[in-house]
């Protein structure tokens, strides 16, 4: 199958698109009327939480996004992740890899380099053949100078600077530990604990930079990285975002630590936007791709009985010149795989105006040249979207008025 691995390197420079409902009003071709939570009473159980943290903020739930380019970038899950916390509160960045020194594109909100030798593996493509974990990539070396760099910027109102930092990492006794190093811009450290493959920092005041590095400096023995969890001490909305460009379904299921590391996070709420990839491959297997969302899908129900999942569909796209009709295919078949099994679910092709819709977001300057991915207005106007659809539900089911 043909895997879209378009790294978006562009994104990472453009400013942070603003969309107002004016923006969004004016696209006629958008279908507002159909803008809803399909199941949204699934989705009850997690909405009952969020109004408890609502009236009392010192509390903290977690919420996980999962996919692929369209993620990776952050771009529509950053739009999710900022209306959720003003609402709800913030209690941090969340997950975070340091993209850049595994040569991929990162978010816009983040900024790191590495120094030394480093090797990468991501689940699509594992060319050193590393373990992957919960971000779906990984980084290792053996360069005792070896330092990764990581700053995060605020977003709007949010302040992303952090005290607490999970370091999801190798650490048996065949690997060298991390270890954070104390400069003028990090704070020294307040209480180091440890646990298998997760190091936890806490730092005296809240930083938005720092710097790891391996433990020893006389040592052969490698540190491997598969990422960071950056808190703050407050309490509020923790939303992680969790993509790899070229992702589908099977290469999480494929991932040696991936669920394994996922399930430490404890999500409330899982997000799951997946499926563009494989109906971008023109050898699409329908019962595989069923197959594969179940399995995911089970595998997190068994381990987190009690953690709500939400599927996107995805969007219309083009396979080269054409309009690509496999999409189509694949939506029926996500959104039979909820009807079935009582997921909610968000028809992001319906929503954006169904087949065809995706020549128009091209006209208006909201797609890239290759009519599968989105400019950053078009992935803000689509997280703007999933949030009325979302708060809308959530309102309706709290009684709340003010939507």
């Amino acid at each position: 199958m043909i895997r879209l691995c378009v790294l978006l390197v562009f994104f990472t420079t453009c400013i942070h698109a603003q969309v107002t409902e004016q923006d969004v009003s004016r696209l006629s071709f958008i279908n507002r009327e159909k803008n809803i939570i399909h199941n949204d009473s699934a989705l009850f159980p997690f909405y009952e939480k969020l109004k408890s943290l609502e009236q009392d903020k010192s509390d903290k739930i977690i919420v996980s996004h999962i996919g692929d380019s369209h993620i990776q970038a952050d771009f529509f899950s950053g739009r999710i992740r900022e209306a959720l916390q003003k609402k709800f509160g913030n209690a941090g960045r969340g997950l975070v890899f340091p993209y850049r020194a595994a040569r991929s594109n990162e978010p816009y909100s983040i900024r790191s380099s590495g120094k030394g030798k480093w090797r990468s593996g991501r689940n699509v493509s594992n060319r050193d053949s590393l373990p992957i974990g919960v971000t779906g990539f990984s980084l290792e070396t053996n360069d005792t100078s070896g330092i990764i760099f990581l700053k995060i910027a605020s977003s709007d109102s949010l302040d992303y600077s952090f005290k607490v930092v999970e370091v999801y990492c190798e650490n048996d006794s065949g690997f060298c530990r991390p270890r954070l190093k104390d400069t003028a811009s990090v704070q020294a450290l307040q209480s180091v604990s440890s646990e298998l493959q997760k190091e936890t920092f806490v730092f005296s005041s809240r930083t938005s930079s720092l710097e790891l590095m391996p433990s020893a400096k006389d040592t052969v023995n490698p540190m491997r990285l598969y990422g960071l969890n950056l808190m703050n001490d407050e309490g509020g909305l923790l939303y992680h975002s969790i993509g790899v460009n070229g992702a589908e379904f099977r290469h999480y299921l494929g991932s040696k630590y991936f669920f394994a590391q996922f399930f430490r996070l404890k999500p409330e709420l899982v997000i799951v936007s997946l499926g563009t990839n494989e109906a971008y491959g023109k050898a699409f297997a329908a019962d595989q791709f069923v197959n594969s969302m179940k399995a995911f899908a089970d595998t997190i129900r068994k381990a987190l009985p009690e953690t709500i999942i939400l599927f996107t569909v995805p969007s219309d796209s083009y396979r080269g010149r054409y309009r690509n009709r496999t999409v189509e295919l694949a939506r029926t078949l996500m959104i039979n795989f909820c009807n079935v099994n009582g997921y909610a679910y968000w028809d992001l092709f319906e929503v954006m105006g169904g087949a065809g819709s995706m020549a128009k977001w091209y006209a208006n300057g909201l797609t890239a040249k290759d009519r599968l991915h989105f400019r950053p207005k078009g992935y803000a106007i689509q997280g703007f979207l999933f949030n009325e659809a979302f708060l809308n539900s959530y309102h309706a089911f709290s009684g709340d008025k003010q939507q």
